[in-house]
Formats: C-alpha cells, sequence, structure tokens
C-alpha cells in the first residue's frame, strides 16, 4: 500500500461507526466484489497499522521484515484482549474491499499497550489501511481439549446464535440443542480455569443461553429443567432478573407458590418496570388469595361466630402484607428474610386451634 494512501489522523464525518460508543470507525476507500465472511470466518488481509497520535507505522504486512505475506484475522472475534477493533472491521467487510479503520485504544491494546512487537505504547488509538482478500468459513473437528479459549467461545457464541433463530421461528425443541452444545464450549470445567477478562467474556456467553435454554423449557412445559438452568444463572448472579422471572413461573406452574412469590418480587425489584414480572407476580398473589378463600369456605361451617370472627381478622391482615408486597415504593422489597410465609399455609396454622381444639394449659 503506497505511502500517499494513508488515512487521515482522525475519521472524517462520512466514516461509518461501528460501534455505539464511535470507538471504531471506518471508511470504504475500494468496494468490494466478493462475499461477507460469516462470524468467526478467518480473514486473510494485508493492512498497514499506524499509530493516531504520530502517523508512525507499527505494521505493515507486505514489507520484508513481516514476511511480506497476508495475515489472518477472526471476523467479530470478541475474546481477544487486542485489536478488537480490527477483529470487526473486517466481520464488515467484502472480499475485496479496502478500507480505512479508526480505533480507540480500548479496542485495540488498552492501558497496558504493547511492549514485544508489535510495540504500541499505552492508551494509544490506531488506525488502519486494511484490504480483505478473502476467507474460510469457521469449521469444526477439533476436540475441545484441543481448542484455544478463544475458539471454544466462538463455537459456543455460534450455536447461540442459532439457537435464537430457532426459538424465534418457535422450534423449540430444535433451539434447546443448539444452546446445550453451546453450553457443552462453556462449561463448568472451562470456568473453574479461567478468570478476569476471560471470565467474563465466557460468562457474557454462557448466562444468555441459559436463559434460553430456561425460556425453551418453560415453552415445552418441562418446570423442573426451567428451574434448573435459571438456578445454574443464580448462582454466577443472584440479582439477574430474566432468571428469578423464569424460575418463579416454572414454579408457579408447578403449583410451588411461595418459593414463586419470593422469586418474582426479587425479580420486580431487580426490573421494577417490566410489565411481564408485573403479571406473572399478580397471577401468583391471586393464586394464594383463591387457595385461602377455597380453606375459608371448606371449613367456615365448623366455626361458631366468634371463632370466624377472630380467623377472618387474621385473614385480613394477611391480606393487607399481601398489598404491601405488591407497592412499588422505594424502601419496600420482597424476598430475603422479611419475605412472608405461604398464605394458606399460615391460614392453616391459624385454623388449626379451632377444629382440634385448643391447647389445654395447666395452673401453675
Amino acid at each position: 500500500m503506497a505511502e500517499s494512501s494513508a488515512p487521515s489522523i482522525s475519521a472524517p464525518e462520512d466514516a461509518i461507526h461501528l460501534t455505539d460508543d464511535g470507538g471504531v470507525c471506518k471508511l470504504v476507500v475500494r468496494e468490494g466484489n466478493g462475499g461477507i465472511p460469516p462470524l468467526h470466518s478467518r480473514c486473510i488481509v494485508h493492512y498497514v497499522g499506524r499509530l493516531a497520535g504520530s502517523g508512525s507505522i507499527f505494521m505493515d504486512t507486505k514489507e520484508a521484515g513481516s514476511s511480506g505475506q497476508p495475515v489472518t484475522v477472526v471476523a467479530g472475534r470478541d475474546s481477544s484482549t487486542t485489536e478488537r477493533g480490527l477483529h470487526l472491521a473486517v466481520s464488515t467487510m467484502c472480499v475485496g474491499e479496502r478500507a480505512h479503520l479508526w480505533t480507540a485504544s480500548s479496542y485495540g491494546y488498552g492501558a497496558r499497550g504493547n511492549f514485544s512487537f508489535p510495540t504500541i505504547p499505552p492508551d494509544t488509538d490506531l488506525i488502519y489501511d486494511i484490504e480483505l482478500l478473502d476467507f474460510e468459513p469457521p469449521t469444526e473437528g477439533k476436540s475441545h481439549s484441543d481448542m484455544t479459549f478463544e475458539e471454544r467461545l466462538e463455537s459456543a457464541e455460534r450455536r447461540r446464535l442459532e439457537g435464537n433463530e430457532l426459538f424465534k421461528s418457535e422450534q423449540y425443541e430444535e433451539a434447546l440443542g443448539r444452546y446445550s452444545v453451546a453450553l457443552s464450549f462453556v462449561d463448568e470445567d472451562l470456568m473453574i480455569q479461567v478468570q478476569g477478562f476471560h471470565y467474563d467474556k465466557a460468562i457474557a456467553t454462557r448466562v444468555p443461553a441459559l436463559l434460553n435454554s430456561s425460556a425453551c423449557h418453560l415453552k415445552l412445559g418441562d418446570y423442573n429443567a426451567a428451574i434448573s438452568s435459571a438456578s445454574q444463572v443464580l448462582t454466577e448472579q443472584p440479582g439477574n432478573a430474566k432468571a428469578l422471572f423464569r424460575r418463579g413461573t416454572a414454579r408457579n406452574a408447578l403449583g410451588q407458590t411461595d418459593a414463586a412469590l419470593q422469586d418474582l418480587a426479587a425479580a420486580k425489584k431487580a426490573a421494577p418496570g417490566d410489565p411481564a414480572i408485573a403479571r406473572e407476580l399478580h397471577a401468583v398473589l391471586k393464586s394464594m388469595k383463591e387457595q385461602r378463600q377455597a380453606g375459608a369456605n371448606l371449613f367456615r361451617g365448623l366455626l361458631d361466630k366468634e371463632d370466624a370472627k377472630e380467623l377472618y381478622s387474621d385473614q385480613e391482615e394477611e391480606e393487607n402484607e399481601e398489598r404491601n408486597l405488591s407497592r412499588e415504593k422505594d424502601g419496600h422489597s420482597g424476598g430475603g428474610d422479611g419475605a412472608p410465609q405461604g398464605f394458606f399455609a399460615s391460614f392453616m396454622q391459624a385454623l388449626c386451634p379451632f377444629i382440634f381444639g385448643r391447647p389445654k394449659y395447666h395452673e401453675q
């Protein structure tokens, strides 16, 4: 690439923003005529990389010192600690396309920089002049133990995205299969081996796959499996609103209203504006009220007037508890040690003395 074709120091106004934060910008300088590489394809590129501040070249793949051979960049790779902007950009290019690219330091070598080859000072923005020559779609065939961390994560992410498409078309069993395969690449054995940046990247793929699995199980009526998948998320993220909501929904379907109430109250606290959570919580409270009323009607004929008055006085206190729980005010939350007991259980506890007689106490 000729020196005279070097990109400007800053991105021009007509450059396309590839990220919401404006950290990666791209300007096409020559249109391509080939295909766009699928996610995680191995892309064959030539590029010249420059430091934004000085314009100094830190890499030119055509120079003899760099062997003159094109290099491989993985399209859309987000699990790398360096040059994420470059990986992102090639996933938007056509074969034969040439583009200028501006990346903030967070999409390059970050706050630490790089003091081996290539040498990049800390917190340095980068500029690229890049050409996509060809690509090879991602392939499978390796065992998990032979895969790098990046390869496992990318394999998991592809399966998760495939599952999402199947879920949208209401193919829930097939979607569940894709999510299960995705989770096999980011299993518990991997999670105990990684930390820091790599742990964060792995959990960012694992948690959505578990949440989506739970959603599939709900659709298929397998409520125990839905609870299991959601509970695995809550082990890592105890306040995850989606996991609390899906576990609460499954528990309600199984008649576990006390546990469902605690989950849904916690979900509402975590996501107070979510209408689906509010609807499910209302359904649980309504179910509890109906259970209590059914119990009251069943034993109403066994109570005399004074006993009934005392019983329904206790019932009104519990209804006030129920209304306080569903109230949306700061400082009023459900779950935890302050969560109410099951209304039906409390009712039966209060009712037993009237049916079987009050305990007799000996005078001292």
